[in-house]
């Protein structure tokens, strides 16, 4: 946000001058919901207020916030319409294995916090990046 204020006259009653203020505001190009990379980390947009982009990290789960400052480092990488469903068809100590949302094509994820709990059988939304799927963990049973 920027303001700019302008003189356009004076009050010759009170002998003071007359501002008009400008406010200018840079509305972002994301959503609460849409997935960003910065500086090499992909992650979903969680909140954002005036100081600050709250962000969570979609390989490690951890929350990242980013200041709007460094707004132009941030690049747009899917949108949250790119989300799609898919099922867990398996699970190992060390991995996940999903089906791929297009193609049915099993695919192996590796397990971290945030997923260790989802079970076979279990529907999960998953985002495709760069050929990556991301499991999305909205609060699984």
């Amino acid at each position: 946000m920027q303001e700019s204020p302008r003189l356009v006259g004076r009050d010759k009653s009170r002998g003071k001058d007359l501002y008009r203020i400008w406010i200018s505001i840079r509305m972002p190009d994301f959503q609460r919901g849409d997935f960003i990379e910065y500086e090499d980390h992909k992650a979903e947009v969680i909140s954002f207020d005036g100081k600050r982009i709250g962000l969570k990290n979609l390989e490690s789960g951890h929350g990242l916030s980013v200041m709007w400052r460094d707004y132009g480092k941030i690049k747009i990488i899917a949108r949250k319409h790119d989300v799609k469903t898919t099922s867990v068809t398996s699970k190992t100590p060390t991995s996940i294995q999903i089906l791929h949302p297009d193609s049915y094509q099993p695919v192996d994820i590796d397990i971290n916090d945030e997923i260790s709990k989802l079970m076979i059988g279990n529907n999960v939304k998953v985002l495709e990046v760069e050929g990556i799927l991301y499991i999305l963990n909205k609060d699984q049973d």
